[in-house]
């Protein structure tokens, strides 16, 4: 009976009492607070489920994450780096980086702060170490801190600031943080890194969530890049589709119209042959060279336009005499120059070189010369200019032809506006020759331009970079 026990043994027993309710209270807590983040758990992986059959990209689908990990663990922010392709960096775009972070950059550097942010994997720096291994690191320690800040800072303006800033930086940062790091991988191979930064230390619970979480995540990043790649590859088939067609097109129609031609005299020579005299026959033949002449710069554009659309095509560069190059072409051209009594002249020194391969850059001279000689008029002028400039050499074929519209300049070079107007004297051709330039030269990393007045002439400028 309760008046049979001492003071003593009512005290113990009340503790013992309240001792087992609050172990009871810590258990109901715990079970609470439990089924409440597997709710919240549940809810970030609906959301970017949802994103994802809507069509999100994937740094849409990463910023829904860091926003709604960071409300589940009540941490500082949340931020996934992406590696790049070549696993050197990981990828941060500067427009997510905290204000207060900005601000502290922007008195340490002059320089205005790139739309991309890199941070090196190759140094040792704390972010290098977390991608080398397969599970969380946690820190608080100033050394990872200042490591991460100098990786940072290093991999977006390649340079260090002065002493005092980092410190200064690493203190605020380490004021109120702990910062968890967790590589993510998908097939063996590391894609990003999620980077929590914590209030407090954070409990094993809290390491287990993070780690299911980022498996959903990789999951769901795989999932998105497979759909990107399908639809990649479903614009390249769609390309390769237009592509054939207008391939078939134009064996079915350009090359017809030369071999017609080609046909046409040969046999008006065979059946008329002994009646023709010699002018007659030269003006046969000029024509049925022509013809054939023409019908060889086509099949050469249409087999380098062909194996440049399928990848096929080899880049041998090598350090080449632009002069050389332009004159060599010219012995071909000449016939048809001297057919309209057209003045070529070729302004390039010898001592001009260029880095490239020598059958794309004489198949540039070639349409660019040929384009000019066929949109010149009688007795007109094709200037062929070169000049030798800080990083590479300026390349010009100016002519005194009839000149380009507008309209026609904006579509000049668009694959898919393809055309081709009748010469002076009703010369024929596909019009893939301008495109053909403009990939071969873009292979140099170069670039095309051009300047036209209608009745003046015409102005293609092409500029190759040095080795």
């Amino acid at each position: 009976m309760a008046q049979d026990k001492t003071k003593e043994e009512l005290l113990n027993e009340l503790n013992l009492l309240k001792a087992e309710h609050e172990t009871l209270k810590k258990s109901f807590v715990t079970e609470l607070k439990e089924r409440s983040f597997v709710v919240t758990d549940l809810e970030i992986l609906n959301t970017l489920n949802a994103g994802m059959n809507k069509g999100a990209c994937i740094d849409e689908l990463l910023e829904k994450s860091t926003i709604m990990i960071t409300k589940a663990f009540n941490v500082n922010h949340t931020d996934v780096y992406l590696a790049s392709d070549d696993g050197m960096f990981l990828l941060y775009e500067s427009r997510k980086i905290k204000k207060e972070h900005k601000s502290f950059l922007e008195k340490v550097f002059p320089e205005k702060l790139p739309e991309n942010l890199k941070i090196p994997l190759t140094s040792d720096n704390w972010y290098s170490k977390t991608m080398a291994g397969n599970d969380i690191r946690v820190t608080q320690s100033k050394v990872d801190v200042e490591s991460m800040v100098m990786a940072f800072v290093e991999g977006t303006y390649g340079k260090i600031p002065f002493k005092k800033y980092v410190t200064k930086f690493v203190s605020y940062i380490k004021k109120s943080s702990i910062i968890a790091s967790l590589p993510l991988s998908l097939k063996g191979k590391k894609i990003a890194l999620l980077d929590i930064n914590f209030r407090e230390v954070p409990t094993e619970m809290d390491l287990i969530r993070i780690r299911k979480l980022a498996e959903q995540i990789v999951i769901i990043i795989a999932r998105k890049q497979s759909e990107l790649l399908i639809l990649q590859q479903n614009k390249e088939l769609e390309k390769h589709i237009a592509d054939k067609d207008r391939l078939l097109s134009i064996l079915g129609h350009d090359l017809r119209s030369p071999f017609n031609s080609i046909i046409g005299f040969t046999d008006l020579i065979l059946e008329n042959l002994p009646e023709l005299d010699a002018a007659t026959l030269e003006s046969y033949l000029n024509q049925v060279n022509t013809s054939a002449r023409s019908t060889y710069y086509l099949l050469e554009n249409l087999l380098l336009w062909a194996r440049s659309q399928s990848g096929r095509l080899s880049f041998k560069p090598q350090i080449n005499s632009l002069r050389d190059l332009c004159l060599e072409e010219l012995e071909t051209l000449g016939p048809q120059a001297l057919k309209k009594d057209i003045h070529i002249k070729v302004f390039i020194a010898d001592k001009i070189k260029v880095y490239g391969d020598s059958n794309m850059l004489k198949a540039v001279i070639r349409n660019l010369t040929a384009n000019a000689i066929k949109y010149t008029g009688k007795g007109g002028n094709v200037d062929i200019s070169a000049e030798k400039q800080k990083k590479g050499v300026l390349f010009t074929v100016a002519d005194s032809g009839v000149g380009i519209s507008e309209n026609n300049l904006e579509k000049l070079f668009q694959a898919n506006q393809v055309n081709s107007s009748k010469g002076t004297c009703n010369e024929t051709g596909t019009g893939i020759g301008l495109l053909l330039c403009k990939e071969l030269i873009e292979r140099h990393n170069g670039k095309i331009s051009v300047e036209s007045e209608i009745k003046v002439g015409s102005r293609f400028i092409v500029f190759l970079p040095d080795k």
